[in-house]
């Protein structure tokens, strides 16, 4: 199965974009993670209105993983510019992986610095998109294709 959405870009990535800037380190989107906690608990066909505020709680690592994640983060499969100035992450979710009900999707990012650095491979949410609630059995493949508009 494809699917495909747009995200909303957070008010954490907005401020990290603006200090990679100020201080010449790179960005780079690196992860997705899929969760259960975009859709109206009351209605499973509503979405939620994703909130740019969101940042969950670094854990032990440091990583700010959202609560609500079905599976350990999992690796970009490709990143292509459409011509409306949207970026389109792709993630594949394999067979046996993530499964169960999805309704949020968060793409996680970190900075790329030029030299060993305390936060190097801290990840933080770039961007959140909540669904209405969809299931995803043990065997079936999806591809999620994320589109982010600066």
């Amino acid at each position: 199965m494809s699917f495909e959405a747009l995200a909303l870009v957070t008010n954490r990535a907005k401020q990290k974009f603006q200090e990679s800037i100020r201080l010449g380190y790179a960005l780079q989107v690196t992860h997705f993670v899929v969760g259960s906690g975009g859709h109206d608990p009351t209605s499973e066909i509503t979405a939620l209105t994703p909130d740019a505020g969101f940042d969950p709680t670094p854990d032990s690592s440091g990583h700010r993983i959202p609560a609500d994640a079905l599976h350990s983060p999992l690796a970009i499969t490709s990143a292509l510019d459409d011509p409306d100035y949207v970026t389109v992450f792709s993630c594949d979710l394999a067979k046996g992986t993530a499964t169960g009900a999805i309704s949020s999707i968060y793409l996680l990012a970190k900075f790329v610095y030029p030299t060993s650095h305390v936060d190097y491979d801290l990840l933080w949410v770039w961007s959140v998109c909540y669904t209405p609630l969809a299931v995803k059995l043990d065997n079936e493949a999806w591809t999620l294709n994320i589109g982010v508009a600066y």
